[in-house]
């Protein structure tokens, strides 16, 4: 499944692209809050939220500050 590249692409650079590229969304979510400097685009987060009814794994696509 994972080619040797020599473009320097790491195995987890893989992942995130096979990641992105395969997994649907039926959804889509809006955050606001302080900014989180972890957090990068195509990074899962697992959301709780029992006042809106959320409750699901999400990926990150954008972030804008």
């Amino acid at each position: 499944m994972f080619t040797t590249s020599a473009q320097g692409k790491s195995a987890k650079d893989k992942l995130d692209e096979l990641l992105y590229n395969h997994l649907t969304s039926a959804e889509a979510l809006n955050i606001t809050s302080l900014p989180i400097f972890w957090l990068e685009p195509n990074h899962r987060i697992t959301v709780k939220d029992s006042e809106t009814g959320i409750n699901g794994d999400f990926i990150v696509s954008r972030l804008s500050f």
